[in-house]
C-alpha cells in the first residue's frame, strides 16, 4: 500500500510539472500522507486486480475456443462461425486495448504518445462495435434456427454468413471512423484510463452529435432488436413446452359437479412406445426448450449488464456536458471489457460438446460427446 501511495504521489507531481499533459493535476507531497491519497490507492488495488481478473479469464476462454476449432474443425458450422467471428474480437480487445488500460491505471496518465492514443480509441470505438455487431448476427442466426427449423440451410448458407461478418466490420467502421474524420475527437480520458471519445464541454455541437449517433445506431438498436428476437424464442420455447406436455399426457380436471377424472378420455398411447419411453422422450424434449428460454433469458441478462452502464455513463455526460463521478467512469468500462469473458460461457462453454473438448485439452477425458454444432445445443 505505502508503494501504491509514492507512485500516486510521484505521478501526480509529475503530472503536474508537465507542461504537455491536458489533466494537470496540482498535488505537492508532504510528510502526512494525505486521506484521499490512501483511498486512491485502495481503489487503484482494487481496479488492477479486478482488470487483471478479466484480463486473465478472457484470454484463457477465448484462447481455449481458437484450439478447440483448430483441432476439431468439424465443428465450424454456419452457426460456429459466428462464434469464432465473437472470440477473435474478443482475443482482439483482450490483447489491444485492455493492456494500455492497465499501464494507464499504474502510472494514473496516459505514458504513450498522442498518435498512439488516436490509434487507441479508435481500436476501442471499432472493437466494442464489431462485439455488439457480432452478438447481433448471432440472435439472428439463432432466431431463424428457432423460429424457422426447416428453413435454416436455406437462408443461412456458409456464403451468407461470411457477408453477415462483412457487414458487421462495414457497420463498425461506420461507428470508429468518424472522429478520425473530423466529427468529434479521441482524447485521453483520465477517470476511464483510456482514449475515447472526448466528452463535451457545452459548445461542441457536433461532438453531442456523434455521441448520440454512437449510442442509438452503436447500442439502443442492437439491444431493441436483441430483446426482440430473444423474447419471441423465449415465448415461443415455453408455449411449446405447454403444448407438449398437454400432447403428451392427458390432464384430468373436475368439472363442477365434481367428476372424476376417470370421466376424461383416454389417452391413446403410441404403438411399442411405452410409459417409460414417453417420459423419456418428454423429458429430452423439456430440456432442449428449456435450455433455449434459459439461453434467451441469459444472453440478454449479460448484454445489459456488461453494456448499459457503459451508455448510461455516456449519456448521462452528453446530457449534463461533464464528467460524472470518477467512481461511475471506470466501473462501466470494466464491465463492458467483462463481456469479453462473459461471451465464451454464455455462447459456447454452457454446451456440453464444447466441454468436452476443452477439457480434453488438458488432458482431462470424459464419456465422449457427438461433434454437433455446440452453439445450437446451448439455445
Amino acid at each position: 500500500m505505502g508503494l501504491l501511495v509514492n507512485i500516486r504521489l510521484g505521478s501526480a507531481t509529475l503530472t503536474g510539472m508537465s507542461s504537455t499533459s491536458p489533466y494537470l493535476v496540482n498535488v505537492t507531497p508532504s510528510a502526512a500522507t494525505p486521506a484521499w491519497v490512501v483511498d486512491s490507492a485502495a481503489t487503484t488495488v482494487v481496479q488492477i486486480s479486478t482488470l487483471m481478473v478479466i484480463f486473465i479469464a478472457a484470454f484463457l476462454g477465448n484462447g481455449v475456443i481458437f484450439l478447440v476449432f483448430v483441432r476439431k474443425p468439424s465443428l465450424l458450422s454456419v452457426s460456429n462461425r459466428f462464434v469464432l467471428h465473437l472470440a477473435v474480437c474478443n482475443f482482439l480487445m483482450c490483447v489491444v486495448v485492455m493492456p494500455p488500460v492497465l499501464v494507464s491505471v499504474i502510472s494514473t496518465d496516459w505514458m504513450l504518445s498522442q498518435q498512439s492514443c488516436a490509434a487507441t480509441g479508435f481500436l476501442n470505438l471499432l472493437l466494442f462495435a464489431a462485439i455488439i455487431l457480432t452478438l447481433v448476427m448471432i440472435t439472428v442466426d439463432r432466431y431463424i434456427a428457432v423460429m424457422l427449423p426447416l428453413l435454416y440451410y436455406t437462408y443461412m448458407t456458409t456464403r451468407r454468413a461470411a457477408l453477415m461478418i462483412l457487414v458487421v466490420w462495414v457497420l463498425a467502421l461506420t461507428f470508429a471512423l468518424p472522429p478520425v474524420l473530423g466529427w468529434s475527437s479521441v482524447s485521453y480520458h483520465p477517470h476511464r484510463f483510456i482514449c475515447t471519445v472526448a466528452v463535451p464541454t457545452g459548445d461542441a455541437s457536433a461532438s453531442d452529435g456523434y455521441e448520440i449517433f454512437l449510442m442509438v445506431g452503436g447500442f439502443a438498436i442492437p439491444l431493441t432488436s436483441m430483446a426482440f428476437m430473444y423474447g419471441r424464442m423465449y415465448f415461443a420455447a415455453r408455449d411449446l413446452l405447454a403444448r407438449d406436455r398437454h400432447r403428451w399426457f392427458r390432464v384430468p380436471s373436475s368439472d363442477r359437479n365434481g367428476s372424476s377424472p376417470s370421466s376424461c378420455a383416454p389417452f391413446r398411447r403410441p404403438r411399442g412406445l411405452t410409459s417409460g419411453g414417453i417420459k423419456k422422450i418428454l423429458q429430452v424434449h423439456i430440456g432442449d426448450e428449456w435450455r433455449t428460454a434459459q439461453t434467451a433469458l441469459i444472453v440478454m441478462f449479460s448484454f445489459v449488464i456488461s453494456w448499459l452502464p457503459y451508455y448510461v455513463v455516456s449519456f448521462v455526460e452528453v446530457a449534463l456536458n461533464r464528467h460524472v463521478s470518477p467512481f461511475w467512469e471506470w466501473i462501466p468500462l470494466w464491465l463492458a471489457f467483462s463481456s469479453c469473458a462473459f461471451n465464451p460461457y454464455v455462447y459456447v462453454f454452457r454446451s456440453a460438446s464444447m466441454r468436452h473438448h476443452a477439457l480434453s485439452l488438458v488432458g482431462v477425458h470424459r464419456r465422449s460427446t457427438k461433434d454437433a454444432r455446440f452453439f445450437i445445443e446451448t439455445s
